[in-house]
């Protein structure tokens, strides 16, 4: 069972990024102003943009392994978001 993980593409990788930057734009504009349906609607799609490749990619592996995809998959969107506008900002300044 343990395979090496695959590389993922660089358009997955973005979606990736979108949509957990979604997730967390969202949840911080419901805090601060409230549930809206537009806002929940993003939410959704978000959500959907991250479980769909995860659930399609591992359809023979068991829920606690998806869940573990959907968590790495938010992460890894995070982490590529942050490093993108990093790098950005240092490239400005080099």
């Amino acid at each position: 069972m343990s395979s090496e993980p695959k590389e993922k593409s660089k358009l997955l990788r973005v979606i990736q990024s979108i949509c957990s930057l979604s997730i967390v734009a969202v949840i911080c504009y419901s805090i601060i102003y409230g549930v809206e349906l537009v806002y929940s609607a993003i939410a959704v799609s978000a959500i959907a943009g991250l479980v769909l490749p995860t659930v399609i990619s591992e359809s023979t592996m068991g829920i606690v392994e998806i869940l573990t995809g959907v968590l790495e998959a938010f992460v890894e969107g995070l982490v590529g978001a942050v490093t993108g506008v990093l790098e950005a900002i240092g490239s400005i300044f080099s």
